[in-house]
């Protein structure tokens, strides 16, 4: 990608073959993290059932269901995609001329490596018994097996195809599989049980899912943030934050919600943004005085600025699924995201008056140009990604390769403060971030597919046209659905799985998709930090060493903050 642009505005010419070829490896580089990102724990889930039993002969016995499902649906990938494979391997590539045969076996290597993982995952969990591992491994292989020849044999026509497809997923989510397995596997169930395509259907799905331009986005902003992050670049925002609003009431909160806003424009990952922010300055508010709970909250709020500030990751999956110009999103998401910003800073300055917090430091003018100057190198990659996009220079890939090079480039050879030894560890990170998305994002195409060939999608439109003709009502159910799936969904996972089902409607009721979006993102804040999900929340919980409860009731006055700007946002 980075000799793309370089030979695009240097050599005044085009590679064909290069969005080909990145492409491939994106679909690689998901299918791969499967494994990866389940070896680290990193894939996302809803429920573990097996968590909350007391019971522990019924504990095990729903975790060892649980297993069992995720091997089945690693076997089904496995399977199908090497099957597909073998029956597209002599159809070429358009750019490359290579065999269509890669993408589907990127599916099937996917799922094999993820069943060694689990195969792996599982042995280390079991007592150390060399004489019966063996015995545990066959077990594992075996009824998974049988769990995925269950699925693949279900007989067309046992239940509606959408009651199937939903009722799967909810099984396997409450055992607790992942929710990229689950939905993967409700996909095969559902083809199954419709009778309208074998299963390798799916496979073609869950590549296809992936097999985007403006997707591979994802990984390079990914990495970017990372490299900022454990290159120290982070510490030199933090220095000139402090200098803009230290001096405020409750000066490290402000410095916490100014410092989320700005790496946001550099990572894209609400997720990403909250640990990178909040490993530096939630300790720092503890240590001066700062509730452990209050300092959770803050970070927690300021972490859904990561959906709101381009290149939001969520903007750029809400983007491939409608259609909607990614650079048209960015540019009306800045304005809702710096309301958001300044009205956090609001409940802020309230907050840190009830509890009594101090200002971190006195206003000095003459200390802005010296902390502005050490801040530079990593402001300017935000100039590189905004003003690449927005201004038509860059796709929004090209800019985040080209800010991951300029990153790389600071933090190695600028600053010296990251070494090249532990740059392979900074990429293995980028890679299970990516995953915790793209993973989500080849299961609900799989499932996207299926329901829309059964014309599902079109009916709950039609049903919700009945009942609604007044596009603010319309924008107002459409968060309500969205404010009940943040409940068991991230932003991503709930984007790609509700947003196609509806796009019918929002078309006939004229509603902006680019407003319908900025308006998703900030709904997707309030679940991100309200339970059951709260995922930001039990971050940063976790981080400043508190009871999630307790961070959940600190962080109430910032979801409705976000509420109001909302519904704000909706009557505008």
């Amino acid at each position: 990608m980075l000799l793309q642009v370089f030979c695009r505005y240097v050599l005044n010419a085009s590679l064909s073959w290069s969005e080909e070829l990145t492409r491939l490896l994106f679909v690689w580089l998901t299918f791969l993290g499967f494994g990866l990102a389940v070896q680290r724990g990193a894939l996302p889930t809803i429920f573990v059932l097996g968590e909350r039993v007391s019971h522990r002969g019924l504990a095990a016995a729903l975790n060892a269901a649980r297993d069992v499902m995720n091997m089945a649906v690693a076997l089904l990938m496995a399977f199908n995609g090497f099957q597909l494979a073998r029956h597209v391997a002599m159809m070429p590539t358009p750019a490359l001329g290579l065999s269509t045969a890669w993408f589907p076996l990127a599916v099937g290597s996917g799922g094999a490596l993820l069943a060694f993982q689990l195969l792996a995952k599982g042995q280390a969990a079991e007592p150390q018994v060399p004489a019966v591992r063996p015995a545990i491994c066959i077990g594992h292989i075996a009824l998974g097996a049988l769990g995925a020849a269950g699925v693949a044999l279900l007989p067309a026509g046992f239940a509606p195809v959408g009651i199937a497809t939903i009722a799967v997923f909810c099984v396997l989510s409450v055992l607790g599989v992942p929710i990229a397995l689950g939905l993967a596997g409700a996909a095969f169930a559902g083809v199954a049980d419709s009778g309208l395509a074998n299963t390798e259907a799916i496979a073609r799905q869950l590549y296809d899912g992936v097999n985007s331009f403006l997707l591979l986005a994802i990984p390079f902003f990914m990495l970017t943030g990372v490299v900022m992050s454990s290159g120290g670049l982070a510490a030199r925002l933090v220095a000139f934050a402090q200098t803009l609003v230290g001096w405020m009431r409750g000066g490290l909160a402000q410095v916490d919600i100014v410092v989320s806003a700005i790496f946001a424009d550099i990572s894209g990952s609400a997720v990403g943004d909250a640990a990178s922010v909040g490993g530096v300055l939630i300790p720092q508010m503890i240590r001066r005085g700062y509730p452990p709970q209050f300092a959770a909250a803050v970070q927690a709020a300021g972490g859904t600025l990561g959906l709101l500030f381009p290149p939001a990751t969520a903007l750029i999956v809400y983007s491939s699924v409608t259609d909607v110009p990614i650079s048209a999103l960015f540019a009306a998401a800045f304005a809702p995201a710096l309301i958001v910003t300044a009205v956090f800073m609001v409940v802020n300055g309230i907050m840190a008056r009830r509890l009594g917090l101090a200002p971190t430091a006195d206003f000095v003018a003459g200390a802005i140009p010296r902390t502005l100057a050490r801040a530079t190198l990593p402001l300017l990659a935000i100039v590189i990604i905004i003003g690449g996009i927005l201004g038509g220079v860059f796709t929004p890939t090209e800019s985040g390769v080209v800010a991951v090079a300029y990153s790389l480039l600071v933090a190695l050879a600028a600053t010296r403060s990251l070494r090249l030894r532990t740059v392979p560890d900074l990429l293995v990170e980028a890679s299970v971030g990516t995953a915790r998305v793209t993973s989500i994002l080849a299961g609900a195409a799989g499932v996207g597919w299926l329901l829309t060939l059964t014309g599902i999608p079109a009916a709950i439109s039609a049903a919700l046209l009945h009942n609604i003709s007044d596009p603010v009502i319309g924008v107002l159910a459409i968060n309500a659905i969205f404010l009940v799936m943040h409940t068991v969904m991230e932003a991503a996972p709930a984007i790609v799985v509700v947003t196609p089902i509806l796009l019918p409607a929002i078309a006939s009721l004229r509603i902006d998709p680019i407003q319908l979006g900025v308006l998703i993102m900030i709904n997707s804040g309030i679940g991100m930090i309200l339970p059951p999900m709260g995922i930001l929340t039990f971050l940063t919980a976790s981080i400043a060493g508190v009871a999630a409860g307790r961070a959940f009731r600190a962080v109430m006055p910032y979801a409705a903050a976000l509420v109001l700007v909302l519904l704000a946002l909706v009557f505008v």
